[in-house]
Formats: structure tokens, C-alpha cells, sequence
């Protein structure tokens, strides 16, 4: 291989849109290749593609992407590629959530386990599915799954994508689901090393600082990376994070955009990377970027200098190093990939490092096999396959036992000590339901209507306060649904609780413009709810306690639902009658994007009983903001 070749097999591309030369700014999402793509894969010799959610419209579209992109390879290599797809379940999934199996999420799962960790045969089961979906229409890495150690509960970005606050749980869960799509030939990825669990804010918006101590780094985040690897369970490739973490490397470095010298990101650091990861865990696999065009990263480095850092510090693939999208930006990598070829010419980087990271790469799609598949198989038979893969009912009975015991009941008393759940549909009576998201109200009231259950609402931001007050004055029951990464800042009795966490927390967690790997525009709050008329984190936290506590105050029956985090729990506690978390909040929408609505409505009915178990501590939270009590301890959960 020439120099060029073996840097164009570190570089894995996004085509999420396609334009018109003269409307390069357009959001037309690249569905089928074209000539200009087919050139980049087979002239220049990238060694890998990933697709979003813009780029997956149904099975048969999907499966016959994959397929043109695995003909583009030129004839004469040895290999194929490797395609992309971030597949983790829950709040972050790429293929249609109407046509494939969704299981409910990582911090679902481990409150599925947490009350018997032997259960780890439904985290290979999980594994094994989500590779056997993506497999079937074309895909062989998974950026999957998260190992973050969910140990802030403000984290806006990782959250329920992280199992647990208990490192040895997430480390036995993710390698479990590894080793279930290492089974099916899948290549799995741990991320985000070496851990987004401590932060604050976004890598997606900005670049995050960990602040932890050295001894808290290898007893925290690095715990399930190390664990992993010492038993022999170290997936195939592993994800660097976009954070500062001042504890592994405080050396700094000079931003190529604003000329500003910086504590330098971890997937810039060689310390972190080479020293850390390779040579202190013993990592052997191969190490990629989390997306290079995150801000984390975009907003301090040139696309080249980014590139040729990453390099430096060890990292083995650049992911999504710049953006093609116009048949006249096609040059763009062509140039990028002889801007490092020049590096390593002049010195900068070392050949010898290049060719060890190359040979890693082909190893992998080798024991993959990964082989160039121009003029191979079927396209035919590949279709046949993925329409009966993708949501088969095998695969669906097992994403329902998941979600029937991650369901967690973390209260049931009423004002008089009496439990309310479960309650029959005569004992609901009218019921006034409030969500976020307009898939929710439809998921529930579907739900709810089908068991005989009268429903009336709304959306939050289309409600009113004196048309929910009138509401809920003539209903028997009422419902709330609550879409919060945390606790926020409500005032209860005229009183700001956490007023310093507001600025943190009243930033919406959705941007469907981000270059995110985490969200996109069709996983923005769907119409009528446009972002801009989204209720922001703290108001819709203020709306829902004033709700509840009007609601109690007439006598009447009050269930909080937290779909997201259950850390916004302790907002409620002293308003409502029960409390459940669910960890997963998508409902129905041209079709049931989840299973998790329906099984709260069986599980409030008593057709099923709660069986979920808190994964992670909630506290209760002083009005400075800090950690004080915890109100339900990791393991809690009520059942009947």
C-alpha cells in the first residue's frame, strides 16, 4: 500500500446530505450513491462510511445503500469497508423505530438486571439482535455500546445512554452486549473513552472538563475499560471522548482556529490514547475519533491539524474528518488525506506508527471477514433477509421481557398511606394526560383508551394554565409525563429550588444541527412540538410540579411518569400519589416507536406488575446545587 492508501483506510466518512453544487447548505439527505461518492470510495480508498438516521429511510432503501457502497470498493483491493451505524437503543438509534427491534435503552436494561446481575444472558440476547438487525441490512461496526460511568446527574449527554453509576455493572453489561455482537460477526465499540460519565455540558456544543482526581479516573471511568481488557473481553474498537481531563494529561496545546493554548482534549492526547489506553490498560484494538466535527473538537481545531493530532496521539481512524457533500467539495478529502501524507514526510508523523495502525485496521476486517465484496452475493437474497430480520417476532418477544422488567415503581402512596397502583379503568375514571412530545400523548392515550380508560390533554407547550386547571377540575386521574435529563430548578410554595443549576439545565438538550452522534433532525421533538416551540427543561419542570400539586390539592388522583432520567423524581415526590421511571420516552407516531408506553399502562392496570430496579442513586439536591441525601438508593423498587 502507498502512504496515501494506508492514511485513506484511517479515515471513515459521513455522507449525511447531498446537494446541488449551487445549494451546498441544503439538508437533502444522501439516500442512494452517486457517481461522486462512488469515486471517493473507490479512488481514493477511504476505509469506512457511517450513516445516520437522514441517510436510513426503510429496510429495502437501507439494505440497498449498504450494497452500493460495498460494490464502490475498488476491484483490486483486498478488503471492504467498514459502515457505520450508531445502533445503542433507547434515545440513540439510526435504523427505522417503526421497522426494527428497539429496546428500550442501557440504564433500561441494567434496571432490568439490576435485582438479579445473573441476568446478563438478556444483555448478550440484546447484543446478539442489535447485531443481528444491523448485520442484516448491511452494517458491521456499531458504535455500541456506551461505558460511561453515569456518575453526574446532570450530565446532559451521556444520562440513561450509560447502564449504571456503579462501574462493575456497567463493565459486565457492555461486555455482555460486545460479546453478543462479536457473536454475530458484528464489531462493537466501547465510548467514550476515557469518560464522558462527570460532565456538565456537551461535547456536541462545546469541550468539556472532567474534574476528577487521577485515583477517581482509574476507580471511575476507567474501571470498565480496564476490567474489560483484563478479562479477556475488550471489544474490537473503542471510542475516544471530546473531553479535558486534566488528571490523565494537563499538557497543553495550541488551538490551530483561535490561537489559544488549551488543556488538551483527549482524543488529541497521546498521554490519554498511547500511554493510557494502549500502554498502561493493554489495549490492542483499534481506536477512533468520536466525530471530528463536533465542537468539542471543530471549534478550536482545523480539520487537517485535528486529523494530524489525532494520529499523533495514537488514535488509529479519524471519524467524519471533514464533509463532502456537493460533487465540488469532492477534492476536500482527496486534499486531506495528502495534508497528512505530508506530515508524515516531513516528520511530524511517524510512518512506522502509520503502518502498525493500518495493519490493526485490515486485521480487524479480516477476522470480520471483511473482504472486498464487488461483484459478490446477492442484492436479492440480502433484501429477502433484512425484511424478515429487522422486528421479527423473536426478536421483538425479547426487547418486550427487557422492557416489562426495567419498569421501575418508585412510588405508590397516596396522601393517606394507601397504595393507589394498581387501579382498574373504572377506578381511573377521566383522565387528564400532559407529555412533552405529541408521540407520547398518542402512545398513552392509545394506550389508555384501549383498556377502556376516557382520556383528555394535550401537549405541554399547547397547554394553557387556566384550560390544565379547568382540565384537571373535571377529571378523576391525572397523568404527567416528564422528558428531563435531571432534576430542574421548580419552585415549590412561592420558593426557587436550585436556582444556580437554571442556567445548566434551561438549555434545550435537542439540536438537530449539531453534526451530533447522538441526535439528528428526524429525532428532534416531532411536529406540532418544533424546537422553537418546545417548553424549555425548566418550565416544563415547573408546569408539571404546579400541575400535580393543583391536581392534589382537589383530592385527586396524581401519577407522574419520568420517561428520561429518574433523577427528576425528587421534583415530585411531594405532589404525586406514584412515581414511575421508564428510562425510554418514544410512544407512537405512523406506528409504535417503542414498547415502553404501553407496558407502564399494563403495569398501572395490574396486567404486569413492576419489577424494574433503580441502576443509579437519586439524591435530593441542596439549593446550592450539590449532592446531599439520597432519596432512592441504586437496587430500590417498589412492586405488587
Amino acid at each position: 500500500m502507498t502512504l496515501e492508501q494506508k492514511i485513506a483506510q484511517k479515515m471513515m466518512v459521513a455522507f449525511r446530505y447531498w446537494c446541488d453544487d449551487s445549494q451546498p447548505d441544503c439538508t437533502t439527505p444522501m439516500t442512494e450513491i452517486n457517481p461522486t461518492i462512488q469515486e471517493i470510495i473507490s479512488q481514493d480508498n477511504i476505509g469506512g462510511v457511517i450513516l445516520f438516521a437522514n441517510n436510513l429511510a426503510n429496510t429495502e432503501q437501507v439494505t440497498t445503500l449498504t450494497w452500493q457502497l460495498q460494490q464502490a470498493v475498488a476491484q483490486q483491493e483486498r478488503v471492504g469497508l467498514f459502515i457505520g451505524i450508531d445502533q445503542e437503543g433507547g434515545n440513540v438509534v439510526r435504523l427505522p423505530r417503526t421497522q426494527a427491534t428497539n429496546f428500550p435503552g442501557n440504564m433500561a436494561l441494567a434496571a432490568a438486571t439490576q435485582a438479579n446481575p445473573t441476568r446478563l444472558d438478556l444483555a448478550y440476547r440484546q447484543g446478539q439482535i442489535q447485531a443481528d438487525e444491523v448485520h442484516a441490512v448491511g452494517f458491521n461496526v456499531n458504535f455500541a455500546p456506551v461505558v460511561d460511568v453515569q456518575s453526574n446527574p446532570l450530565n446532559p449527554v451521556i444520562n440513561v445512554r450509560a447502564y449504571s453509576d456503579d462501574p462493575t455493572r456497567v463493565s459486565a453489561l457492555a461486555s455482555q452486549v460486545a460479546k453478543g455482537m462479536a457473536n454475530r460477526n458484528v464489531i462493537a465499540t466501547f465510548k467514550h473513552f476515557p469518560g464522558h460519565g462527570d460532565t456538565q455540558s456537551d461535547s456536541h456544543f462545546g469541550l468539556p472538563v472532567v474534574s476528577r482526581s487521577a485515583a477517581e479516573a482509574y476507580q471511575i471511568d476507567l474501571a470498565p475499560y480496564q476490567q474489560a481488557i483484563r478479562q479477556g473481553d475488550a471489544p474490537d474498537m473503542i471510542m475516544s471522548a471530546h473531553i479535558q481531563y486534566p488528571a490523565l494529561d494537563a499538557s497543553l496545546v495550541t488551538s490551530s482556529k483561535t490561537g489559544e493554548s488549551m488543556i488538551t482534549p483527549a482524543t488529541l492526547s497521546r498521554k490519554i490514547i498511547h500511554e493510557v489506553l494502549r500502554q498502561q490498560l493493554g489495549y490492542r484494538g483499534i481506536v477512533i475519533t468520536d466525530a471530528l466535527d463536533m465542537q468539542g473538537i471543530s471549534s478550536f481545531f482545523q480539520e487537517q491539524d485535528a486529523v494530524i493530532k489525532a494520529f499523533q496521539a495514537g488514535v488509529d481512524i479519524a471519524l467524519m474528518p471533514t464533509e463532502v457533500r456537493t460533487s465540488a467539495q469532492r477534492q476536500k478529502l482527496t486534499d486531506l488525506i495528502a495534508g497528512v501524507a505530508k506530515a508524515v514526510r516531513n516528520g511530524d508523523l511517524a510512518e512506522q506508527e502509520i503502518t502498525e495502525s493500518v495493519e490493526r485496521i485490515m486485521l480487524t476486517k479480516l477476522k470480520r471477514n471483511l473482504i472486498n465484496q464487488r461483484g459478490q452475493g446477492d442484492l436479492t437474497s440480502a433484501l429477502r433477509h433484512a425484511t424478515t430480520t429487522l422486528g421479527n417476532s423473536a426478536n421483538k418477544a425479547v426487547e418486550q421481557a427487557i422492557t416489562d422488567a426495567s419498569i421501575t415503581l418508585l412510588k405508590n402512596e397516596q396522601s393517606n398511606a394507601a397504595p393507589l397502583l394498581p387501579m382498574s379503568a373504572a377506578e381511573f375514571g377521566k383522565t387528564y394526560l400532559l407529555t412533552p412530545w405529541q408521540e407520547q400523548y398518542n402512545g398513552l392515550s392509545t394506550a389508555l383508551a384501549a383498556e377502556g380508560i376516557t382520556v383528555t390533554g394535550s401537549t405541554l407547550a399547547q397547554s394553557r394554565w387556566d384550560s390544565i386547571k379547568k382540565s384537571i377540575e373535571q377529571s378523576d386521574t391525572l397523568v404527567m409525563a416528564t422528558l428531563s435529563t435531571g432534576i430542574s430548578p421548580v419552585e415549590k410554595d412561592g420558593v426557587p429550588i436550585l436556582p444556580k443549576l437554571a442556567p445548566q439545565l434551561a438549555r434545550a438538550e435537542f439540536n438537530g444541527n449539531s453534526g451530533s452522534l447522538v441526535f439528528n433532525s428526524s429525532e428532534t421533538p416531532p411536529h406540532p412540538l418544533a424546537r422553537q416551540a418546545r417548553l424549555t427543561t425548566n418550565e416544563e419542570a415547573q408546569l408539571t410540579y404546579n400541575a400535580l400539586r393543583y391536581a392534589r390539592s382537589l383530592g385527586k388522583q396524581t401519577i407522574a411518569l419520568s420517561l428520561r432520567a429518574p433523577y427528576d423524581a425528587i421534583n415530585y415526590d411531594d405532589v404525586s400519589d406514584v412515581i414511575i421511571a421508564s428510562y425510554n420516552y418514544f410512544g407512537f407516531e405512523n406506528g409504535w416507536r417503542s414498547l415502553t408506553l404501553p407496558t407502564i399502562t399494563e403495569i398501572m392496570l395490574g396486567k404486569k406488575a413492576p419489577q424494574g430496579k433503580l441502576p443509579v442513586n437519586v439524591y435530593q439536591l441542596d439549593e446550592q446545587g450539590q449532592l446531599g441525601n439520597i432519596r432512592y438508593p441504586r437496587g430500590f423498587g417498589l412492586s405488587y
